[in-house]
């Protein structure tokens, strides 16, 4: 569990008002988390998307951050899911397939728009050490169209009413916040997933 100290708004950063709309009715928390903890990240290298627009890789020392008991326990339940469904005759790709359903579940709990991160490659974890902390703004995550709405896509996604329901509790840093500046150092090395 997680130990967070609730703060008031102006002992963080005035973030921008998407990150605000990305919580659940624009509702968050300011907290200090408090070491040990840790947080997982999600990224994807540089490329062209399945859609034909280019992207830019992930920064390992972005804003988004989730709790890693929430990735351990979708990664399990993935993972026993597609062992009882093919019985446990191909333990080799269980992992593997277990991977892509658990990126499919976290694009729909995290409501990351596919023009944001078209598809999830690697992840990193943060670790908070004992007797020290980050400030993060925290909430759950607010359901989001497939799309943003400036995106070409946007509008004929929207016709089919399928959304990015959100739902897990997010993590928001700013790594220039001076309280938050000496733990990017404890961002570890990217892992494939």
């Amino acid at each position: 569990m997680l130990k967070l100290e609730k703060l008031k708004n102006s002992e963080a950063w005035e973030p921008e008002d998407w990150v605000k709309e990305s919580f659940t009715g624009g509702n968050y928390e300011v907290a200090r988390l408090h070491g040990p903890a840790m947080l997982v990240r999600l990224l994807c290298h540089a490329g062209v998307a399945a859609e034909g627009q280019p992207f830019n890789a992930n920064r390992q020392d972005g804003s988004f951050w989730f709790g890693q008991s929430d990735f351990r326990r979708l990664r399990s339940a993935a993972e026993a899911e597609i062992h009882q469904q093919n019985k446990g005759q191909f333990r080799a790709s269980t992992k593997s397939l277990a991977g892509l359903v658990m990126k499919d579940r976290l694009r729909g709990l995290l409501a990351v728009r596919r023009d944001w991160s078209p598809r999830f490659d690697y992840y990193v974890d943060l670790l908070v050490p004992g007797g020290k902390h980050l400030v993060v703004l925290y909430g759950v995550v607010e359901a989001q169209p497939i799309y943003s709405p400036s995106f070409d896509g946007h509008e004929a996604a929207k016709r089919t009413g399928e959304i990015l329901p959100g739902g897990l509790t997010q993590f928001v840093i700013d790594f220039d916040f001076p309280a938050n500046q000496p733990l990017k150092s404890c961002i570890g090395e990217p892992v494939p997933f």
